[in-house]
């Protein structure tokens, strides 16, 4: 079954994501914009991933543990 993360940012404008594996994977990646986004992700196994959330304009990045079940 899919897995829906939501997530959330300050400054609402172009934010990139990826969704790695705990082995360093890249599970799926894109770009939004806005203050909240919703991902659905594939048919992934239980475990534990990363979401790197990397904002333009802030010049920030930061990484979210996530434990899929």
């Amino acid at each position: 079954a899919s897995t829906v993360i939501h997530a959330s940012v300050e400054n609402g404008e172009s934010t990139k994501y990826t969704l790695y594996s705990l082995t360093g994977q890249v599970i799926m990646g894109g770009e939004f914009s806005g203050k909240e986004f919703e991902l659905t992700t594939p048919n992934i196994e239980s475990g534990l991933y990363f979401l790197r959330l990397s904002e333009d304009r802030a010049n920030r990045i930061v990484m979210i543990p996530l434990l899929i079940e």
